[in-house]
This record gives structure tokens, C-alpha cells and sequence, in this order.
């Protein structure tokens, strides 16, 4: 019976991560086959899908690992995790007036495998279909031989598009680009 009761908590624990579809990765635009390939040119584009933060207890972290399998070049992505912050007014850029936007905290780990030293640059892009809803970058992460170097952004898109993320057919994306200097 004890063994019944664990082995209900371990598909219980692993149940959000079920519902959501796996990471692909791709050599620019071309998509690796079925995840057989793991190791890639810089640039590395990897899609992860986005997580429906209503469908989670509220304000708790998303965190990842489905990404560290794929390596740019050496470095990989051990971890992601996805911070939702709350929505806020934000004034716009030609100052015409203000706009309710959703911020969130993104916290990645990246692991270099033994070689050598690596400058890294990411582009991560909230991605619905073919638009892009908000982008940040990180440029110049000095990530270390054999070492976990972590980096942080936040990404803010506005309210509007976050309520509409997942009412069609089309599933969001956190579309990371890695280049590796």
C-alpha cells in the first residue's frame, strides 16, 4: 500500500510538467530531428513552452530543466526558471500615456562542459504563433569551465497580450536564442 500511495505522489508531482509539450531546439531556423540532436553551432534557438500561470498556484516560480540536454557549442542550459510579477502601469515610450504590462523575472542556469571559458549572449523572446509579444536580451555572460553561471532578466509584455495567450489554437513560446563567442 505504501508503494501505491508513493508511486501516486510521484505522478501527482509530475503532473504540470506533463501538460505542457517538450522543448525543441534548432540550428538556426532548421528544427533538430525529434530531439536526437543535442549538440549545436552558436547560434542555438531553443522553444520552450510557456506556462499558463493561471493554471498554477499564484505567484509560485516555473522552473525547467527540459532544456539541458541541448549544448551551443558547450554550454547548456541547465534550468529556467519563470517568475510571474504582477501587472502594472508603465508610462510608453513616445509618452503618449500609460499601459498595463505583466513583468516577469527570468533566472537561468548555464553549465559550460570542459573545454574552455565562454562569453554567451541570449535573446529571450515571448513568442504566440509568429509574433514576438516581448523580448529581452543578456549579452556577454562570462560563463566558466565546468562552472553553473546564472543569469537574470526580466521580460515584460503587455497585459492585453498575456490575457490572450492562451484562448487560440496557437500555444506560447519562450523562444531562447544562444550565441557562444
Amino acid at each position: 500500500m505504501k508503494r501505491l500511495a508513493f508511486l501516486f505522489l510521484v505522478v501527482a508531482a509530475g503532473w504540470p510538467r506533463c501538460i505542457l509539450a517538450q522543448v525543441t531546439a534548432a540550428q538556426g531556423a532548421n528544427a533538430a530531428e525529434a530531439g536526437k540532436q543535442t549538440e549545436f553551432a552558436s547560434p542555438m534557438v531553443l522553444d520552450i513552452p510557456f506556462p499558463d500561470f493561471q493554471k498554477l498556484p499564484p505567484e509560485k516560480p516555473w522552473t525547467t530543466t527540459e532544456a539541458s540536454r541541448y549544448f551551443c557549442e558547450g554550454v547548456g542550459v541547465a534550468s529556467l526558471t519563470v517568475i510571474p510579477g504582477k501587472a502594472r502601469k508603465t508610462w510608453l515610450l513616445d509618452g503618449s500615456g500609460k499601459e498595463r504590462v505583466v513583468e516577469y523575472m527570468l533566472e537561468m542556469s548555464l553549465r559550460v562542459l570542459p573545454s574552455q571559458d565562454r562569453i554567451v549572449d541570449l535573446l529571450v523572446e515571448l513568442r504566440l504563433g509568429d509574433r514576438t509579444l516581448a523580448s529581452t536580451a543578456i549579452r556577454g555572460i562570462d560563463a566558466e569551465e565546468e562552472k553553473v553561471k546564472r543569469a537574470r532578466a526580466n521580460l515584460v509584455a503587455r497585459a492585453a497580450d498575456v490575457a490572450s495567450l492562451f484562448t487560440g489554437e496557437a500555444k506560447p513560446m519562450l523562444r531562447l536564442t544562444m550565441s557562444v563567442h
